[in-house]
């Protein structure tokens, strides 16, 4: 990178890099959706936005968050992230997901799209996260279903993820939506069109 030039990365069709997808615009719009959806959540809240990629989302969470921190173990994205998605109210780091240098309970909300499915050890990651949230706080998490992608350890079923956050939630505190094709959610049991992606919000107990 020279002149102060944007970092390049290649295309993958697994990493979000927004420029490079106007070919199919509904794909970016379903990554777009799920922040959307974030944002009820961290509105005045320090949030960290776990797997963060090259930053976009981080960005949008920043509009309504008092700060957000953008966590990716790959330099290159955060590299990018920086360039390209920087705000007065973000900040970007190298960070291992499932090894992170943070502090315990300094975070309101974890944001956590589509990243669960890449680690080998989800629980190491859902035990990183529950020491960084502050009593009370908050995890907007989701996997893909039915994905195949040679990128993931794993695919998620509705089941599957519930049982994954609840080892470490408390029942009562979790709620589960799905995303459909592109831009809609539905509660449990309202479902009225193919399961994308499977997400849940879910609350630690507040001592």
């Amino acid at each position: 990178m020279d002149n102060g030039s944007v970092a390049e990365l290649p295309w993958t069709g697994e990493r979000v890099i927004p420029e490079l997808m106007a070919f199919d615009p509904r794909d970016f719009q379903s990554h777009i959706a799920r922040y959307n959806f974030a944002l009820s959540y961290c509105a005045k809240k320090i949030v960290l936005d776990a797997g963060c990629g090259t930053g976009y989302g981080t960005m949008m969470l920043s509009w309504v968050a008092e700060s957000v921190l953008g966590v990716d173990y790959d330099g290159d994205a955060i590299e990018y992230a920086r360039q390209k998605y920087s705000t007065p109210r973000t900040v970007f780091k190298v960070q291992d997901v499932v090894e992170m240098d943070l502090p315990d309970g300094v975070f309101d909300v974890v944001v956590a799209f589509e990243i669960v499915e890449h680690i080998r050890e989800p629980r190491d990651f859902l035990n990183e996260i529950v020491r960084v949230l502050k009593p009370g706080g908050l995890l907007v998490i989701s996997a893909p279903h039915a994905s195949w992608s040679k990128f993931h350890f794993r695919d998620y079923t509705a089941a599957a993820l519930w049982n994954l956050v609840r080892e470490f939630f408390p029942e009562q505190n979790i709620t589960y939506y799905c995303q459909g094709p592109r831009t809609n959610f539905y509660e449990k049991d309202q479902i009225e069109e193919p399961v994308r992606t499977h997400l849940t919000v879910a609350y630690t107990v507040v001592p």
